[in-house]
């Protein structure tokens, strides 16, 4: 099902069909479905029931639920209250009854309330002289355009529901000529007439001109920009006689050098009037209709007998809709969702390189509870068609203002029907930018259904942020939030997660929330951040060229939209600068240690950690990881194989290996490539990165020098010291300075640098025999000293110690001692293994059996405390 992006419909699953949204409170939507038992056979004074079924996918406590009953059809009260706390998929009841007191229309308005809950639909009950004639849940309009029997009485109603006022003089909209452009290679110009012309002796020419325009849910005053027009001879009761048809221009004003045969109208002058078609010009993009055949009609007044060569109608406007009404002035709203389809229409033309979309019918108001897009033809083999004869746009009245829903709905349409290649196949079904599609539509499917509804989010908030023409400057049309206004209250930012119900920056691969912040992050200018700080995206991909890739393969899931661009990435620094923003939308994994620019020893493997990311449903995470260790800006690169898990420590002569022929101007990268193997397998592609989703990237500075002790026997408690040259002269085996157990981190060289400070892993005093100091540089020219300090016997008797230097983990230098320890740690001997000098580090061995051990040295400083 196709759907607006962010409504989660638990219990409606048409075909091909989009809807809108509810809020983040409404992640587990009420469902409400109101009948009028036995309508058909009440009659006036009868007594029925009103069955209000309501079904929620969560439990709901402390629901209150309300039935509004109009004066007409009370019976004992006007309203019906119940509070009841509602089970997931357990069907709830409420009745009301009723008595039909006089015939007209009537309107039950039933509700259901809850911590931060609201639902609302009405019962429309149609009284007919003899008793209900129907009771639904369609629009007025709709009800009454069914009811019409005539032609005439159909072309009455609708012009009675959208003729315009005039206007008083006040500024009028200004042309657009890119829309002016745009519309003359479209259609032609067909500003003046297309009527013939003739000689007729008696005939004569009227010159007929206006403008029209309609307003916002704001007041803002905007014009009917090309919409269909006539003028017409006003006959009754024959049909009116079509004088002339041109259109209005991008300011909406119209004008027509009509032809008026001396025997247009038998019983007098001409009546003229012109009409207003919600249609744009001539077949072209969309035409929004009551019931998919008949136009909406706005029209101007009628002058009669009008006997001269030029009229003047003026300025003519709507009224402004009211929002959240559900019997304000339709004219404004149906044209407003013209003028949206017309915005979008353009945007499609230029997108799709000069080439329009056949025309759409768009009917409007759509009974039910939501907006969608509907399409007869199977996407996929495993897909139904839609109940729709030819595909369809379908607007709910209360979606009529906001055009960030309509135009998600037209790229649905456009996604389906104009792409070069499959870049939707969703079977449709239960979706919500909150939640992942796969538990309700399992893997495949729910991938599909993600995508789908994402990319028509993106598109739609792309082409009204280009504007190739001018954007009417709507409320809440555009921008960086997707909003819904009146049948729900959402906001949606595509950038991040910070608005009060925005609280998912997106969830994975089948979440259309990451999907269209993914092409929304591929697309914008801005350097985004995700909201937990781990990814970044610094790439700026215009609209055209989004729609170019996106449609050059069967792209029709978000992974196998990874795949096409990693197949076309040039190297592997720019497939992990995309990988970055699929990573920052939780798409890809994240990694969270070692930090960016981390210091790592070149001989002692760390601990690399990541976030999984993938999705959120059990078995469906990213669960196979791959670790890519590189330097010089991924030159090259070596891989392991980091298991199923998020952490991975590699093994260390595979580690040691990494820094080969490196040298202190090295710089060296780190990232995750990970991928969910649970079929289908996700992404399902070739290679390296075609397999996987890569995170982002992360660098570190190698920690070259370290400086490796072991002893043995295992129980025996030896130090390690790395000493600088401010404690040359000091023998003792506890200089405050010195790196070792009682000060493991000393902060040396440039204060706050840590590149030139010495680290010591750990003091290892009774289960192992092996210690470790590392450092990036050797900044003191005075050059430091390598220590070992039998600290504690523990009865084990003598030691042997081994020290090695290793430079980019190469074995440069090694020395051994025995040392002795009597008693307590003053008495330990203290051994100088050897010297370092910056930049003379000199290759060799040394087993002097204790050449430079001083037996038993003085400590010189008060004892440090072992912990």
């Amino acid at each position: 099902m196709f759907r607006s992006p962010f409504r989660l419909l638990a219990f409606l699953s048409l075909p091909l069909a989009t809807t809108s949204i509810v809020s983040a409170a409404e992640k587990a939507p009420i469902e409400l479905r109101p009948v009028l038992v036995d309508a058909g056979r009440l009659g006036t004074g009868d007594v029925g029931v009103v069955d209000l079924e309501i079904e929620s996918s969560i439990d709901v406590p402390d629901a209150r639920i309300v039935i509004a009953i109009p004066p007409a059809l009370r019976v004992t009260s006007p309203r019906v209250r119940v509070s009841q706390s509602l089970v997931a998929g357990q069907p709830f009841h409420v009745f009301a009854s009723i008595a039909i007191a006089e015939p007209g229309e009537h309107t039950l308005r039933c509700g259901v309330r809850a911590a931060g809950i609201s639902r609302r639909i009405d019962l429309n009950v149609l009284v007919g002289e003899s008793g209900v004639l129907e009771a639904t849940t369609a629009p007025w309009e709709q009800i009454r355009f069914r009811r019409a029997t005539t032609q005439r009485e159909r072309e009455a109603l609708l012009e009675a529901r959208v003729a315009p006022i005039d206007l008083a003089p006040e500024d009028r909209p200004r042309p657009d000529p890119a829309l002016d452009a745009l519309m003359a290679e479209l259609t032609g110009d067909v500003g003046e007439g297309d009527q013939p012309q003739r000689l007729d002796a008696v005939a004569r020419y009227v010159d007929v001109r206006g403008s029209i325009s309609y307003r916002d849910s704001s007041g803002g005053l905007h014009p009917f920009r090309y919409v269909l027009t006539q003028v017409v001879d006003v006959d009754t009761p024959s049909p009116d006689q079509v004088l002339a048809t041109t259109a209005t221009k991008s300011d909406g004003s119209f004008f027509a050098h009509v032809w008026v045969p001396a025997n247009v109208d038998p019983t007098g002058d001409v009546d003229l009037k012109v009409k207003f078609f919600s249609e744009i010009t001539s077949g072209k993009m969309a035409r929004v209709t009551i019931d998919g055949t008949n136009d909406w009609v706005a029209s101007s007044t009628t002058i009669v007998d009008f006997a001269g060569t030029s009229y003047d109608f003026g300025p003519l406007a709507f009224a402004a809709p009211v929002s959240g009404s559900a019997n304000d002035d339709v004219g404004s709203r149906v044209f407003s969702v013209v003028d949206c389809m017309l915005q979008v229409g353009a945007e499609t033309f230029f997108l799709r390189s000069h080439a329009s979309l056949p025309q759409i019918t768009v009917i409007y108001p759509v009974s039910g509870s939501v907006s969608f897009y509907c399409d007869p033809v199977a996407v996929a083999p495993d897909c139904l068609g839609g109940t729709c004869a030819a595909p369809t746009v379908n607007i709910l009245r209360q979606d009529a203002l906001d055009w960030d829903v309509m135009a998600h709905e037209w790229s649905h349409y456009l996604a389906n029907r104009g792409a070069s290649h499959h870049s939707a196949s969703s079977c449709g079904g239960s979706h919500s930018s909150e939640t992942s599609t796969i538990p309700e539509n399992g893997k495949d499917k729910g991938t599909r259904l993600a995508w789908s509804e994402g990319i028509a989010t993106f598109l739609a908030m792309a082409m009204l942020e280009k504007q190739s023409i001018a954007l009417p400057a709507i409320p809440n049309a555009g921008g960086l939030t997707y909003d819904d206004t009146e049948d729900s209250t959402i906001v949606r930012n595509l950038e991040s997660a910070t608005l009060p119900d925005a609280t998912v920056p997106g969830l994975g691969y089948a979440n259309e929330a990451s999907v269209y912040r993914t092409l929304w992050d591929l697309h914008d200018n801005a350097p985004d951040v995700s909201p937990d700080s781990l990814a970044r995206d610094g790439t700026r991909a215009t609209l055209a060229k989004l729609w170019e890739l996106m449609t050059r393969a069967d792209n029709d899931t978000l992974p196998k939209f990874w795949e096409f661009l990693e197949r076309r990435s040039p190297s592997v620094s720019t497939t992990l600068t995309l990988g970055s923003v699929f990573a920052m939308n939780n798409v890809g994994p994240e990694l969270t240690s070692p930090a960016d620019d981390a210091i790592l020893s070149s001989s002692i493997p760390p601990q690399f950690r990541w976030q999984a990311n993938g999705d959120p449903t059990a078995g469906f995470q990213n669960n196979a990881f791959t670790l890519l260790v590189t330097r010089n800006d991924w030159a090259t690169y070596r891989i392991f194989d980091a298991g199923a898990g998020t952490s991975f420590t590699p093994p260390i002569d595979e580690w040691r290996s990494v820094f080969d022929g490196a040298d202190a101007s090295t710089r060296f990268q780190w990232a995750i490539l990970g991928r969910n193997t649970a079929a289908p397998a996700t992404p399902a592609g070739l290679g390296l990165f075609g397999s996987n989703f890569p995170s982002n990237a992360h660098r570190f500075r190698a920690r070259s020098i370290e400086i490796r002790l072991t002893w043995s026997p295992v129980g025996a408690d030896v130090d390690l010291h790395l000493r600088p040259s401010s404690g040359f002269g000091t023998s003792g085996y506890n200089y405050p300075d010195d790196c070792a157990y009682y000060n493991r981190a000393p902060d040396w060289g440039v204060p706050g640098d840590s590149s030139d400070d010495p680290v010591l892993d750990r003091d290892c005093t009774t289960t192992c025999a092996e210690e470790n100091i590392t450092t990036g540089s050797l900044y003191d020219p005075g050059g430091y000293r390598v220590i070992v300090h039998y600290y504690g016997a523990h009865g084990l008797g003598a030691a042997t110690a081994t020290v090695e230097l290793r430079e980019f983990g190469q074995l440069v230098r090694t020395a051994t001692a025995t040392l002795h320890n009597t008693g307590g740690a003053a008495d330990g001997d203290v051994w100088t293994a050897f010297p370092i000098a910056p930049n003379a580090i000199v290759d060799g061995s040394d087993a002097n059996g204790g050449a430079d051990v001083t037996r038993g040295a003085d400590p010189r400083y008060p004892e440090p405390p072992k912990r």
